[in-house]
Parts: C-alpha cells; sequence; structure tokens
C-alpha cells in the first residue's frame, strides 16, 4: 500500500537485505538494484579484508610502462579478472601510469586496442567500464557468470585477436618470478603459440581458469598460457562476528529502536519473535562459520568441541534436514548464497542448506531467486508470523 499523506496511511515496511560484503565502490549493484525495488532495504555487513600486495601491482605497472601488452608481438596478450578487489588493484595501476606519463588513455601507446580484458560477471565488467582511460569495446565476459564459462568464451574468443604471425611457445614466464615463498604462483604455461594471459588474483581461487585454458585434453595450437599474480590478500574480519551481530540486534528493536513484544508486535514484516524479518545474502565461504554462530545456528565458540573434534562432530546436524528443524522454529531469517560453491560449502560443513542459491551471481540472479521463493512459500513478512 503506498503512502497517503492525506489519509495517513503508511507504505508496508521494507525488509532488511543484509548483505555480507563490503560496498563496491564508485557504485555497488546490489545496492542499486535493491534499492530500486518496493520490498527491500539493504545493508552492508562487510565480512573480508583485502590486503593489496603493492609490490606485484607494482610489477603490473612495469609490464605496462615496459610495452608488455603494447608490442606487435606482446608478452601478454591480455589480463583476466574474476573478482571485484583485483579490478580494483589495477584502476590503481592505471591511475599511477597516466600520473607519471601525462597520458589521457592507456590506449592505444600502452594497451594494443586488440588486448582483451576478461571478467566474470557483470560485476567486474562494470567496474572496469566506469574507468574512462579503458575501452569498453576491450572488456569482455559479463554474461559468463563462473570461471568454467568464462574459460570456455575466452578459448573462442581469444584466438581471433592476434592475426600477426606465431610467436616462438615457451615454457615459463620470462617477467614473473615462480620461486616458493613469495606472493607469484607457477607460470601455467602451454607450448602454444598464442600469447599467454596475466590473471590478477587473490590468495585464495580456484584453478579452473588456468587448467582449462592449458588443458592437455587440447590441441597444443588451441592451449593459452597463464600467468597468475597475486596481488592481493583476503581474511576475515576480526570484527565481522560483532557488526552482523549488532545487525540481527538492529532487526530485532526495529529501526526506530524499540523492542518489540515477542508476538511479533509492531506491524508488517516483523518475525514471531520480534524484530523484522530479513534475508541474509553470503557471497563466500568465509565467514559462514561465524554468520552461523551469530544466527544461533551452531553452536558459541564458548561451546566449543574437544580438540580434534569436528563442528559436524558437535551438536551440529550432519545433514540439511536436521537443521532444518531448528529453523522452523523462527522463520524469521531466510539465507541466499551468490552461487554453489558457498551453499555446497555450507551443506558439506555445517548440514546447513540456505533458502535460495541463485542462478547467476549477481544483484538480479540474487533477487530472482528471492522472488521465486517468496512466490513458493507466500511473502515472508507472513512466513515470518
Amino acid at each position: 500500500m503506498s503512502t497517503n499523506p492525506t489519509l495517513g496511511t503508511s507504505a508496508p515496511k521494507k525488509i532488511p537485505i543484509l548483505l555480507l560484503k563490503t560496498k563496491s565502490t564508485p557504485n555497488d549493484g546490489y545496492e542499486e538494484y535493491f534499492n530500486g525495488s518496493r520490498t527491500f532495504a539493504p545493508r552492508f555487513v562487510p565480512v573480508l579484508e583485502h590486503r593489496y600486495n603493492e609490490g606485484y601491482l607494482g610489477k603490473v605497472k612495469d609490464l605496462l610502462l615496459s610495452g608488455a601488452f603494447s608490442a606487435s608481438v606482446p608478452e601478454y596478450g591480455g589480463l583476466i579478472f574474476t573478482s571485484q578487489r583485483a579490478v580494483e588493484g589495477f584502476i590503481g595501476v592505471v591511475q599511477q601510469v597516466l600520473e607519471s606519463t601525462h597520458l589521457l588513455s592507456l590506449t592505444p601507446t600502452l594497451l594494443s586496442p586488440r588486448t582483451p580484458l576478461y571478467t566474470v560477471g557483470p560485476a567486474t565488467s562494470r567496474a572496469l567500464s566506469s574507468t574512462p582511460s579503458l575501452d569498453p569495446s576491450s572488456i569482455h565476459g559479463a554474461d559468463t557468470g563462473n570461471g568454467e564459462s568464462l574459460a570456455k568464451f575466452i578459448l573462442q574468443h581469444y584466438p581471433s585477436t592476434f592475426p600477426f604471425p606465431p610467436r616462438p611457445s615457451c615454457s615459463s614466464g620470462p617477467s614473473l618470478p615462480s620461486h616458493a615463498g613469495d606472493n607469484s604462483v607457477p607460470n601455467t604455461r602451454a607450448n602454444t603459440t598464442l600469447p599467454p594471459l596475466l590473471f590478477l588474483v587473490g590468495e585464495q581461487r580456484r584453478d579452473i581458469i588456468p587448467r582449462t585454458l592449458s588443458s592437455s585434453s587440447l590441441p597444443p595450437a588451441q592451449r593459452i598460457g597463464v600467468d597468475e599474480l597475486i596481488v592481493y590478500e583476503t581474511r576475515e574480519m576480526a570484527s565481522f562476528a560483532r557488526d552482523f551481530s549488532a545487525e540481527l540486534e538492529r532487526n530485532n528493536r526495529g529501526e526506530d529502536g524499540r523492542v518489540e513484544d515477542r508476538n511479533g508486535a509492531g506491524g508488517e514484516g516483523e518475525g514471531e519473535e520480534g524484530g523484522s524479518v530479513r534475508w541474509v545474502v553470503v557471497f563466500s565461504p568465509t565467514g559462514c562459520e561465524a554468520m552461523l554462530r551469530c544466527l544461533g545456528l551452531i553452536p558459541s565458540r564458548s561451546a566449543s568441541p574437544p580438540s580434534g573434534a569436528s563442528l559436524t562432530q558437535h551438536n551440529v546436524p550432519t545433514s540439511s534436514s536436521g537443521i532444518m528443524q531448528s529453523r522452523k522454529a523462527t522463520r524469521k531469517t531466510f539465507v541466499a548464497t551468490i552461487g554453489p560453491t558457498t551453499r555446497d560449502y555450507l551443506i558439506r560443513e555445517f548440514g546447513y542448506e540456505p533458502d535460495v542459491c541463485a542462478q547467476r551471481p549477481c544483484p538480479e540472479g540474487v533477487g530472482e531467486g528471492i522472488a521465486l521463493f517468496q512466490r513458493g512459500i507466500g511473502d515472508v513478512r507472513a512466513a515470518g508470523r
């Protein structure tokens, strides 16, 4: 019901949706998407803290300045990005390069117009596209959605970008160190005539892209070498559990700070134990354990298992059916995951099956999954009472 100032009728209360991620800059697609709805009020609860490896970002800068991407036969034929943090690190390098060279754009002086920038999904694509010094037509992969799909796309697209004569094949990268103990990783170079791709990554990643591109099942001429460079490190924020608990308490009290009664009084959108019905969107396995503890779905750390025991051995259901029974009593919190990796982690490690697993790792995919779920059970505002 819409607000009518004459009649004094208030609109239905929006459902809080807690996004367990750092808000992206300069724009966040999830904030824009859910703010544009009439149903949800998005709030961010950062889970991860990122530390950039300035030394290896400096290596990217050196490669750009040395013409590694712009030579007639380049050292690297393109770049791969699968995370927002890698994109933001690269954009910072681009800004440094432009300032030091007084150029207005990387293309064509330092980045060949044919150099593809591969991204996994719309978020990384939008972040790169928002950088004026990069050619939007060189950005590919917005519709891929995951590493496997992106790798297949690269295998089809990349060979068409190089009309020049074949380069000599090589077995190791000329520029990136691969010795143990630093933040580089061993080069994945195939015996191929195509220039390798530079993959900017965090230390936690899957190897599906380099493994697919350089697979021995491909003819040698079709294999694509990949050099991975770890440009940032990730860990769970020490304050995450405290911050998430504070958001849950804020919901329990209602937006005006008033503690609701245990019968759910306080209007549409309230759960049976007081406070708003809410959605929690999980973006990675990191922080899942703390999230479940805060929601009371696994024991608190004060009731830690004996030494050597796993969580599944310590009063945590070993199948989703067990934990689902405990959730039926308070159907106030609903959980969605960004994709199958996080969903499978929750099921495998904690016996917890989320309500929604997005079919596409993007705001629209999450929104569509939640909408389908709500149509299946009715309005969650009613389900929570």
